[in-house]
């Protein structure tokens, strides 16, 4: 038995992958096919960038729907590796992505929409099939990495060469050039590790630490000077970080410190001409993410998750898809000089096939997301068509027209309603009535009546769309047919959705100013005050002058006196 037991090769348990829990549904010899998906796991491992790739094709489903794949890394807080569409043919889909120090980690492979065509079962789920898993980390694409050689390579491993180093990652992370008495203090902490034994390269990332927690690094310091009780202009550099953390959510790139560094920024022409550029770089993705995440309550969508009973259509995909749609919608107008009517009204959506899907518009496939001109599908044009805005302002079991009536006031128009009163009661729940007459009980009581008159009706007008953001033309619950008419507080009234868009049309004025507010509160990161009006009219009237486009809004705040002193 020995002797067997020693012929057994030894299999180093850290470095292999094992499947499961798993679907298997059936085994060939060119792979395995799974219906819901597969886990990989793999041993413990150190913590680094991992290079994955996939070879796998999809399985069609009797309509000939073929699936995606969406591969995720983690258990409990899942991060998003890969996602990409799948043909009828293997192919090798490849990621890289970083990866923490932890044992068991899983990957989840799943198709989009399972969950929805197992429930709904139109022509059965689609499938993945999985020929082979590869797992390669941690990697290092360069060793030395890019950043030692930024700063250390070629630098003498003296005190000079620390001091070097040090002036040189304190300007990067500052966004300016440090002032020398400040490169003295984390000199003197590299000093102090020297002494306590630290090689040199040690001691020095010990002082690099220090600065990553200094304040000129976690916070944008815009010292002032001068007059007390007056505003001061920006300089160069302070402009260049206002800038960039706009329009990018990130530091300058390097044109920009470069322009600022030579003290051309505020040059006439100068600042409007990187406001373009950078309103058209890919980086301004992560200005429409985080600016309609902010003004839209994006960040919210999925907190109130939507009964998946009684929603069998939600699924984490089409989630994904309704936040992206809005984030990607935003970023068009933006970079394609569109007028910020379109908000309102659009003749076009961006869709992948996920929301297509649901939306009913047909030929659009495959999860990138694309412009898709509406034709007769104008319901879905504009913010207030778009599923993610309807879910965020439902309660995840039925609309909510006094959410969304609010929404509209607030984020749209710029009249917010006050708060409720805190000893209101909530809507009571009546067999056979619809939730207009339910809520018509609060419109009655003095306190509410108020709020309410305007609030409903905008509230209503979206009565079409579900709580997820699904057109429908009855009550899910009482099958009554749904009513969207409307009358506003002027006495302008609407019978649905269509002609409630047109009314707003004819407010884009105040749609202007409402967003003009929350972008300069959002470029200046403080709350806006009586003193900021003139300011609020002359953006209004320059964008209007120049043809009502978001991006010039963008460059009448960049110009502004409040965006440019402190």
């Amino acid at each position: 038995l020995a002797e067997a037991q020693a012929k057994i090769p030894k299999i180093d348990q850290t470095r292999t992958l094992t499947f499961g829990p798993v679907n298997k549904k059936e085994y060939l010899p060119d792979g395995t096919i799974f219906d819901g998906g597969a886990g990989v796991r793999w041993g413990n491992r150190a913590a680094g960038l991992y290079r994955f790739r996939f070879h796998v094709k999809g399985v069609a489903n009797e309509k000939g729907d073929l699936p995606m794949i969406a591969v995720e890394l983690g258990a409990s807080a899942r991060r998003p590796v890969v996602t990409a569409d799948l043909s009828s043919a293997f192919q090798t889909i490849e990621a890289e992505v970083f990866a923490e120090a932890s044992s068991g980690l899983s990957i989840g492979v799943a198709a989009m929409g399972n969950r929805f065509f197992t429930k709904k079962r139109e022509g059965g789920t689609p499938r993945i099939q999985i020929q082979w898993v590869e797992i390669e980390g941690p990697i290092n694409a360069q060793w030395p990495s890019r950043a030692w050689h930024g700063y250390f390579a070629g630098v003498p491993t003296d005190d000079a060469g620390a001091r070097a180093i040090l002036s040189r990652f304190a300007e990067h992370a500052f966004r300016r050039p440090p002032e020398p008495s400040r490169i003295d203090q984390f000199f003197a902490f590299y000093q102090g590790r020297r002494a306590a034994g630290d090689e040199f390269e040690t001691a020095v990332k010990h002082a690099m630490q220090g600065i990553l927690a200094a304040p000129e690094f976690v916070f944008m310091i815009e010292s002032k000077t001068g007059s007390e009780g007056k505003r001061q202009p920006l300089d160069d550099f302070e402009v260049a970080s206002r800038l960039s953390y706009f329009l990018w959510s990130g530091p300058p790139d390097e044109d920009l410190y470069a322009l600022a560094k030579a003290g051309k920024l505020r040059q006439p022409g100068v600042l409007v001409q990187q406001a373009r550029r950078m309103m058209q770089h890919p980086r301004a993705a992560r200005f429409a993410e985080n600016f309609t995440g902010q003004w839209l309550k994006l960040r919210t969508l999925g907190q109130m998750v939507p009964d998946s009973k009684k929603y069998v259509e939600w699924e984490d995909t089409l989630q994904d898809s309704m936040r992206k749609e809005t984030e990607l919608f935003f970023l068009h107008i933006l970079q394609k000089d569109l007028p910020i009517a379109q908000f309102i009204d659009s003749d076009f959506a961006m869709l992948n096939g996920r929301l297509a899907y649901f939306y009913d518009i047909d030929g659009v496939k495959g999860y990138e997301f694309r412009p898709v001109a509406l034709n007769g599908h104008k319901q879905r044009g504009g913010l207030l068509g778009q599923a993610s805005i309807q879910t965020l302002t439902s309660d995840g079991i039925r609309t909510s027209p006094v959410k969304r009536g609010a929404f509209i006031l607030e984020n749209l128009l710029g009249d917010p309603p006050p708060p409720p009163p805190a000893d209101v009661p909530p809507v009571k729940e009546t067999t056979g009535a619809t939730l207009r007459e339910r809520i018509a009980s609060h419109r009655s009581m003095p306190a509410c009546a108020g709020c309410h008159v305007k609030m409903d009706p905008l509230g209503f007008a979206l009565e079409n769309f579900n709580a997820i953001g699904k057109w429908r033309d009855k009550e899910e619950d009482t099958k009554l047919p749904v009513d969207p008419s409307g009358e506003l507080v002027d006495g302008r009234k609407f019978a649905g959705f269509a002609e409630f868009k047109q009314l707003l049309l004819s407010r884009r004025d105040d749609v202007a100013r409402c967003l003009g507010e929350k972008l300069l509160l959002y470029a200046l990161g403080r709350p806006l005050d009586f003193a900021d009006r003139p300011v609020i009219n002359d953006v209004v009237q320059k964008t209007k002058a120049d043809g009502d486009k978001l991006s010039s809004m963008i460059l009448a705040i960049v110009g502004s006196e409040p965006f440019l002193t402190k």
